[in-house]
């Protein structure tokens, strides 16, 4: 026995070295090396595979059942997964053949002799006229008897093409990478290694930053986190700490947090709203003119609306305002239309026009559309105008008085003497049959006795006794009725606003360039442009559309003619430049740079 050596591989523990003489401890046999299906051992280190439909984990130890009616589709019909297997079924009149996998009609004539045990193949089976050929699914070989199959060990015969590792599987194999690299899928990589063979370093700092604070660096297999300036990174490897005080930042702790951060570290996100700026230490909001609230959440500046108030309200609406979330102009009540210049419509008054009038409409002018007050027509009286003049009064708010009446009662629309025994509230407007035919007055769009008055403003005709309705400020002639429409508006009633191109009275003139305003004529130039033709940009002092709001900066200080935000020099910081700029200034006399102000 000299010089002979003798291997029992079988509960030694041992397993022959790759010398071939010496033995090594065979960890196969401890807890089956942490396999979950078969252990080997290659070249001393431990190799897990699993069962036949079966596929190796991502940990390398555990087994998973792979869904080979998914992924293989190996039934003709239908198919139903099992652990470690599956179960082929067929369609009503259809059977199963010997193969398991085959469906056939039952009216097939031919008979099928694979269908009597598979044809004695192990795998798959093509009848012909002259017997049955076998043949093995992919991963697998056929044997010797020709009838069964062998698994093709694709690691250990080289046919694999994985770039880091390779596992032996039933059938197949499947690629692992070492740690700190992911596996690729279906993208080509360097070298003769492509699609799912390839292994691709992972890149940590794309989930969750890496756990990182501050910022973080891929490396190849690892990362690395850092700090910005003025932090260091803490024994953890992955938080950051300051030194500078609260509010503070940069290498020597002398500029204040970025914008929209406060607080230690400047890790406090500030919550303001509506372009409001908060306190570099405190988080305090400051709000800019028109916005309030703890978070300035409360309205928009004039002329403003949307997220943060970044968008402009349309040209002509009233004091500049617009609803901050729709950007529609705010009426001010009694008005409604784009630009708010219609009138609210008989019968409706308030805010955008949505609150009912309460009046006896045959005894009503109109109500008023700001307020929805009731005003009665000439001789009528009362909240909601169902009362007659009170005796001794007559006329438009029941205002002038009977003179000279010996029965001291007059008609409550004229004001002409009605006899003791008439009550001068005749509903018909008739002067009363008291009164003589040659006393009633005559002269269209006078009132009086002597019909010396004049009708007052909103009536016309015959004893004053018509209402005008007259829109958006037009006037009616006393003895017509007709309406003069104020510059900017037409119509019948001056109901409408001039058509686009005209303006001016009657809507006669035409707009030098449209659209131009109703009344004036002038195009509303954007915000920083002003003059006919909006061709001059705004001088010195004064911002906005059309150039029409004053800056509010410092003497000398210039403003955007835009926005209207101060031009602050180097020096100068702040809304309105009035905080100095000190880290300018101690930069100024270390370096001897020139001062904007000296």
């Amino acid at each position: 026995m000299r010089g002979t050596w003798l291997y029992w591989p079988e509960d030694t523990g041992f397993s022959l070295g790759s010398d071939g003489r010496s033995c090594e401890p065979n960890a196969c046999t401890r807890n089956n090396g942490g396999c979950q299906h078969v252990c080997d051992l290659r070249s001393g280190r431990v190799s897990c595979s699993c069962h036949g439909g079966y596929r190796l984990g991502a940990d390398g130890t555990s087994c998973e059942d792979i869904d080979e009616c998914s992924e293989l589709s190996p039934c003709s019909q239908l198919c139903t997964n099992t652990p470690g297997s599956y179960v082929c079924h067929c369609r009503p009149h259809h059977r199963l053949s010997g193969d398991d996998r085959t469906c056939h009609s039952v009216y097939t004539v031919l008979v099928d002799k694979c269908l009597d045990g598979n044809g004695g193949c192990e795998h798959m089976c093509t009848a012909s006229e002259s017997g049955v050929q076998c043949s093995c699914h992919p991963g697998y070989r056929l044997g010797d008897d020709q009838r069964s199959c062998q698994d093709e060990d694709e690691c250990s015969g080289g046919a694999h093409r994985c770039q880091h590792q390779c596992d032996n599987i039933p059938g197949s194999y499947r690629c692992s990478c070492a740690v700190g690299y992911l596996l690729l899928d279906g993208q080509r990589c360097q070298g003769e290694f492509e699609g799912e063979q390839c292994c691709r370093d992972m890149d940590e700092c794309s989930v969750q930053n890496g756990g990182c604070e501050h910022d973080c660096s891929n490396t190849a297999g690892s990362y690395r986190c850092s700090c910005r300036e003025g932090y260091q990174l803490e024994v953890d490897q992955h938080s950051c700490s300051s030194d500078c005080p609260l509010g503070y930042t940069g290498h020597q702790c002398r500029e204040h947090c970025p914008l929209g951060t406060f607080g230690e570290g400047c890790n406090q996100l500030c919550l303001c709203q509506n372009g409001g700026t908060c306190h570099h230490v405190t988080g305090h909001c400051s709000c800019p003119p028109g916005v309030s609230g703890e978070r300035c959440e409360e309205g928009c500046p004039a002329g403003r609306f949307g997220q943060n108030c970044e968008k402009r309200c349309p040209v002509g609406c009233p004091r500049n305002r617009c609803n901050r979330y729709s950007g529609y102009c705010e009426c001010p009540p009694g008005y409604f239309g784009p630009q708010c210049a219609e009138t609210c419509p008989w019968g409706t008054f308030g805010v955008n026009c949505q609150s009912k009038c309460d009046c006896h409409r045959p005894h009503t002018i109109r109500c008023d559309a700001e307020t929805g007050q009731c005003i009665c027509r000439p001789g009528h009286s009362g909240e909601k105008c169902r009362e007659l003049c009170p005796t001794g009064t007559f006329g438009a708010g029941c205002a002038e008085r009977c003179s000279n009446c010996p029965s001291g009662k007059c008609h409550h629309t004229s004001g002409e003497c009605v006899k003791s025994t008439d009550t001068g509230n005749n509903e018909d407007n008739s002067l009363g049959n008291g009164i003589e035919q040659s006393k009633r007055p005559k002269r269209t769009g006078f009132f009086g006795r002597v019909c010396a008055s004049k009708c007052p403003e909103g009536y016309h005709g015959r004893h004053c006794a018509e209402v005008c309705l007259c829109y958006n400020g037009g006037r009616c002639d006393a003895v017509s009725g007709a309406c003069l429409c104020p510059p900017g508006y037409m119509g019948q009633l001056c109901q409408h606003v001039c058509p686009q191109g005209q303006y001016g009275q009657d809507c006669r003139s035409a707009c030098v360039r449209t659209p131009c305003d109703p009344v004036s004529g002038r195009y509303p130039c954007p915000a920083g442009r002003a003059g006919p033709g909006c061709e001059l940009s705004c001088p010195a002092g004064r911002y906005g559309p059309g150039c029409a709001r004053r800056c509010r900066c410092p003497a000398g200080v210039n403003c955007d003619p835009v926005e209207g935000h101060c031009l602050c020099g180097p020096d100068r910081l702040g809304t309105r430049c009035q905080t100095t700029n000190e880290f300018y200034v101690l930069r100024s006399a270390t370096l001897g740079e020139p001062r904007e102000d000296l």
